[in-house]
């Protein structure tokens, strides 16, 4: 945003970062894809087809909206603990009780 009579803002560029800072931004943006949004999309739709199918539910039902909101819950819940699981199997140092705190916290947001 431009201040009134000064000068246009500074635009930022990715030359003044560290290649160990892209890297830390490139692999927490991949974590996201993979952990949230891969697995809430896959929980999601899981539960679609549940709701859907044996449940009989109609695409503009309130219980459709409820069970396709707890799929993507659980979606990402069980998408960060498989992450950690597995970059605490690559050497990270993982936390168990901290990442399923995070883990319920994101999935949270999802409902």
């Amino acid at each position: 945003k431009m201040l009134p009579g000064g000068p246009p803002p500074k635009v930022e560029r990715w030359s003044h970062l560290s290649a160990d800072v892209r890297i830390a931004r490139f692999l927490s943006t991949l974590e996201v894809a993979i952990s949230k949004i891969f697995c809430a999309g896959a929980g999601w739709q899981a539960a679609a087809i549940l709701a859907s199918g044996p449940l009989g539910q109609s695409t503009s039902s309130p219980l459709l909206f409820i069970v396709t909101g707890l799929g993507d819950a659980l979606g990402v819940f069980c998408g960060h603990l498989t992450f950690s699981a597995l970059a605490s199997l690559m050497g990270k140092d993982v936390h168990f009780s901290k990442e399923a705190l995070v883990a319920l916290w994101l999935a949270s947001a999802a409902v």
